[in-house]
């Protein structure tokens, strides 16, 4: 990694600590083992869900004698392998909370000093409770080895590697993540019960340990005496290990099985395809090892060869029949909504599999996403190619159907005899026409949330229940911690902060107001002091071209630090501020600079500005 990718990395990790640090009503250690899942039965909660609950109870799980994972103290697991003077810990959890949360329950089984941290990629669940485990200053003196993929650090401190840049669509994408995993919602009968692979997430600083070893495909090591043949294994990432233990015969796959379900890939939140063929050749390479135990990050671990084996082949083997099936269907002239009819199960002996219930992941998503990912958007029909405008449709259909009192009517009809599918479809046209019509957004609301009673799973229930309480104008206010962190301004600015200078820059293109620029052409220099960046944004016509070095002839140049560029990218201050407060000077026309700047839209304050069901 580059001195320059180092310090970045330094920066998110120094910022995500201390937003998180902030985030109100975080969980003690003390009060880990109660189980952050809601467990008891409602008539509105899928028995299953309960069910997947209970498995979640805070635990530490005896796999061998020297094998122990820690199940349900948060979102993700943390496993403990013992060697001969020391432990080795494979993921930490999302935050130091949590982290010490199981640091202090496995301490009660050893207190060898740990030797070395693994993480099986970037998700945060899965690394930000590290330094409750080892002191940053140990990993950096070589004293402990911390290891990661190599591109694990990339990944998370920016986003240079993504094949689309996911801080672009960073606003949409929050307000989706926010209605995926209910952070709207209260914890309870009607709003969350866990989160599909994990109970929940525990807010609380973050507490990153940089790795100090990389794996590129393979890595062949020893620590504390207990050898180590870790590969790389994408699938729900690119950047994902596997680790082998053929001494203790035991596995550890990260998220490459992600718990007691059905895969996601795809996700509600919004993603490219996971792709399928990649994820199952995967879990076939480490078929190959004949290993006795199976360590998960999500769920309990699978114990002795046979069930390692079965749940190993049945996890690909669902996902290359997801995919296979669909291809078929598709080769017969399927479309996206005909799959998801066609392929909404696992067959029986899949199904049945403990290990595959669609808690998490979805059948029926993964293959509209499969299908969108092989042809596009386009199914074949020309209709589609210049639709009128959804409004004007929607208008047309409800004067076909009677009007809206007529098909409120009808909507009622069937309210009452629980055709929720289709009491929600009918009822879309007139929300679309007349998003003021409080009883048929009520009507609606109904059935979405008997819709969301009656899945099990976690992220549909979520969605469901999160678009019910906007369709009764009940107002979107955020019950959970953690997201309240991730979400907040701090964190925004932090995530900025670790980026380059240039790729902040790059960030302002796709917010540029096209119909307020279509007569103007200037460019805008930045120098960046703290980090020697020069790069710049040519307005021209509609566009804004980025320069990732300094611009020919600049209208306008902002001198500033990149620190103050990331809190202008994030919407925290302005440039007249920055002027104003002694952060930025201007060479030029310093009301044509603020003019400049002022074409690009800045970003969401409040993410439940964001409506889906009542657009």
């Amino acid at each position: 990694m580059t001195f320059r990718a180092k310090q970045s990395v330094r920066r998110f990790i120094l910022g995500t600590a201390a937003l998180a640090c902030a985030c109100a009503g975080t969980l003690s250690a003390a009060a880990a083992p109660a189980n952050l899942a809601y467990d008891k039965p409602a008539p509105t909660i899928n028995p299953k869900l309960t069910a997947l609950s209970k498995a979640m109870q805070p635990k530490v799980y005896k796999v061998s004698n020297r094998v122990y994972v820690a199940v349900g103290y948060g979102d993700a697991n943390s496993t403990m392998v013992i060697g001969d003077d020391g432990l080795i810990i494979i993921d930490t959890t999302e935050s130091l909370t949590s982290g010490r949360a199981v640091e202090a329950e496995f301490r009660k089984i050893s207190k060898l000093p740990v030797k070395g941290i693994i993480y099986t990629h970037h998700h945060m669940d899965h690394l930000g409770g590290a330094a409750a485990f080892v002191q940053p200053q140990d990993a950096m003196s070589g004293k402990v080895t911390v290891i990661s993929q190599a591109d694990t650090m990339k990944l998370l401190a920016s986003s240079e590697t993504a094949k689309a840049n996911p801080l672009f669509t960073r606003d949409i994408m929050t307000a989706r993540f926010a209605y995926m995993f209910g952070a709207y919602l209260p914890k309870g009968p009607e709003g969350v019960v866990n989160n599909g692979t994990g109970p929940a997430m525990v807010a609380g600083p973050v507490g990153l340990v940089p790795p100090n070893k990389l794996v590129d495909d393979t890595l062949d090591v020893t620590i504390a005496g207990v050898r180590l043949h870790i590969v790389r294994t994408p699938g729900e990432t690119d950047d994902a290990i596997s680790v082998w233990m053929p001494d203790l015969k035991m596995l550890a796959t990260g998220d490459l099985l992600m718990g007691e379900t059905f895969p996601n890939l795809y996700t509600l939140r919004g993603a490219e395809i996971r792709n399928p063929i990649t994820w199952y050749r995967s879990i076939d390479r480490v078929r190959a090892f004949p290993a006795e135990y199976l360590v998960l990050s999500h769920g309990r671990p699978a114990l002795g060869r046979d069930k390692v084996a079965s749940v190993l082949t049945n996890h690909r083997d669902a996902i290359q029949y997801v995919h296979d099936q669909a291809v078929r269907l598709m080769n017969k002239g399927y479309g996206p909504d005909e799959l998801a009819a066609a392929i909404s199960q696992l067959p029986p002996h899949l199904r049945d599999d403990p290990y595959l219930a669609q808690f998490y992941g979805s059948v029926s998503s993964s293959v509209r996403q499969l299908y969108a990912s092989y042809f596009g958007w386009f199914e074949g029909d020309p209709t589609t190619l210049n639709l009128l405008p959804p409004k004007d449709r929607a208008q047309r259909n409800l004067a076909l159907m009677g009007g809206e009192a007529h098909v409120v009517a009808e909507a009622q009809k069937a309210l009452a005899a629980r055709d929720y599918r289709w009491v929600a479809d009918m009822l879309t046209d007139v929300i679309r026409v007349n998003p003021s019509n409080m009883n048929a957004r009520k009507l609606k609301a109904q059935a979405l949330r008997q819709l969301g009673y009656a899945e099990v799973n976690a992220n549909a229930r979520n969605w469901y229940l999160t678009s019910a309480q906007e369709l009764e104008g009940a107002p979107l206010q955020i019950q959970n911690d953690w997201f309240r962190g991730v979400a907040s301004p701090q964190a925004r600015v932090a995530q900025f902060n670790a980026m380059p200078g240039r790729a902040i820059i790059g960030l302002f293109a796709p917010r540029l107001q096209a119909e307020r620029t279509l007569d103007v052409h200037k460019t805008l220099a930045f120098v960046l002091s703290d980090s020697g960046d020069q790069a710049g944004i040519e307005i021209r016509r509609g566009i804004a071209e980025v320069y990732t070095q300094a611009p020919p002839s600049p209208d306008f140049t902002v001198s500033t630090t990149k620190a103050a560029l990331a809190r202008l990218a994030a919407g925290d201050t302005t440039l007249a501020h920055l002027i104003e407060s002694n952060a930025a000077t201007v060479q030029g026309d310093r009301q044509g600079a603020e003019t400049f700047m002022s074409y690009f839209d800045p970003p969401l304050k409040d993410w439940s500005d964001l409506h889906f069901t009542t657009r």
